[in-house]
């Protein structure tokens, strides 16, 4: 299952990462959060082993998507004096998940999958709302913005 999702993400990341460039990496944070809050939805509400691998490769090319634009965004919001401890602190974030990761696990066998998947699609709801209140970064001059 993970594993779909990982090869997904990474096959489809050039990809993403190229559209987030093209229609703004805010709006591609808050259509990918929407997108997999519906993916929660589906997941919670699937009984087919095969649909739900067929969903997690898609799941994997939004959250490529999410990733994407996330990272870019923080770029270009955090002052470059600080940038390399900005991204260390998104890094962080990767690490944190794994080692909290056994206790959510714990967790999701003692009260159901569905539990996680309500979960997980509302704080992917929170996300795309605090996407929604963030702006549009300026595009960097290279690609013929401002800077």
């Amino acid at each position: 299952f993970l594993g779909f999702l990982t090869y997904a993400s990474a096959f489809s990341a050039p990809l993403t990462g190229a559209l987030a460039d093209r229609v703004g990496k805010r709006r591609m944070l808050i259509v990918c959060s929407l997108v997999i809050a519906g993916f929660s939805a589906a997941y919670s509400s699937s009984h087919s082993y095969r649909l739900l691998l067929v969903l997690v490769i898609a799941h994997g090319v939004f959250w490529s998507g999410l990733l994407s634009a996330s990272a870019a965004y923080i770029t270009d919001i955090i002052p470059e004096s600080r940038r390399a401890e900005g991204i260390g602190y998104w890094g962080l974030a990767t690490i944190i998940a794994i080692a909290v990761a056994p206790t959510i696990g714990f967790w999701v066998h003692g009260h159901g999958w569905g539990w996680l998947c309500a979960t997980t699609g509302a704080l992917n709801l929170a996300m795309a709302a605090i996407a929604f209140s963030l702006p549009e970064p300026h595009a960097p001059a290279w690609m013929g913005g401002e800077g």
